[in-house]
């Protein structure tokens, strides 16, 4: 019987130990599951926080890129109503001379460019405005081309022209007048005035007319702006972020905001006068203002 007794206290020590080492691990997984699910709420939390800041994110990115695309078409449009008319490009393009001149020892060559009808025509023929330095001295002689409509992309046959009036104040004033006689062409007044400097903006959009050599020194339009401003004795010359080399002197800028002519695009190099080409870097083009050739005097 005292052996029964033992035994069963044994039993009932052994059990309570189990029950009690069993209590403590359903404890520790109680805890474990709580932990666990506070853990899944934390990660709930942060993935619905994510995904409202990757939604915020991409409402910000879409009405960003529909303010851009309406900037963009707002660009559009306003350079579609600055680009200028085609049946009045094509009255100036008929205009736009190349012009190749040479003295008569065979010492000079150059090429340029020439507007007809910027001035009153000869009684005996048409009269073209240049730069002084394409003509290259008083006893050159000249030949020009004429484009031919209607795509203006190829020359005519070359046609003597002879130097008339040029300003003594070059290279501060670098203009010459052509005149070519017997000239069968017609034309009626220019189709566009003169501009006024105090109508000139920095930032004004403009077209240059030429026969500049990156344009295979046949007929080219470029374009660009304003994009500063050089004070001379006689006038403003403008400087442009557009494109111009040695062919595009003696052509013909326009003020697209304006409609109107801001004068001729001269050529030249860093280190250099205008018409010049010294020293050494890339062209920088200036557009020489009718203001400036009406203020010397000397042609018109």
């Amino acid at each position: 019987r005292i052996a029964l007794t033992i035994a069963s206290v044994v039993a009932l020590t052994s059990l309570s130990g189990v029950i009690f080492a069993g209590y403590h691990v359903a404890r520790r997984l109680g805890n474990d599951l709580e932990s666990t699910k506070l853990q899944l709420a934390l990660i709930e939390r942060q993935v619905g926080t994510s995904q409202q800041q990757t939604s915020d994110s991409l409402k910000s990115l879409q009405t960003k890129n529909k303010d851009l695309a309406e900037e963009l078409e707002k660009s559009q449009n306003e350079i579609d109503r600055l680009a200028l008319p085609q049946n009045l490009l094509n009255q100036i393009m008929s205009r736009i001379v190349w012009v190749h001149c040479e003295d008569s020892n065979g010492r000079y060559e150059r090429s340029g460019s020439g507007t007809i009808g910027l001035t009153k025509n000869s009684a005996k023929g048409l009269t073209i405005t240049t730069n002084f330095h394409v003509t290259g001295s008083p006893t050159s002689f000249c030949i020009v081309k004429f484009p031919e409509a209607p795509s203006y992309a190829k020359l005519g046959i070359p046609r003597l022209a002879l130097i008339g009036k040029y300003d003594p104040n070059y290279p501060e004033v670098d203009i010459a007048l052509l005149h070519l006689f017997d000239a069968k062409e017609k034309f009626d007044a220019f189709p566009i005035p003169y501009c006024q400097s105090s109508e000139i903006k920095i930032g004004d959009r403009i077209t240059l007319l030429g026969y500049p050599s990156f344009g295979g020194n046949t007929l080219t339009i470029t374009d660009g702006i304003i994009s500063g401003t050089i004070q001379t004795k006689w006038g403003p010359r403008y400087k442009t972020s557009a494109k111009i080399d040695l062919g595009n002197s003696g052509g013909l800028a326009i003020d697209n905001n304006n409609r109107c002519v801001i004068g001729i695009p001269t050529w030249t190099k860093f280190g250099g006068e205008l018409g010049e080409a010294l020293g050494t870097g890339e062209s920088l083009g200036q557009i020489q203002s009718w203001e400036i050739i009406k203020t010397s005097g000397q042609i018109f």
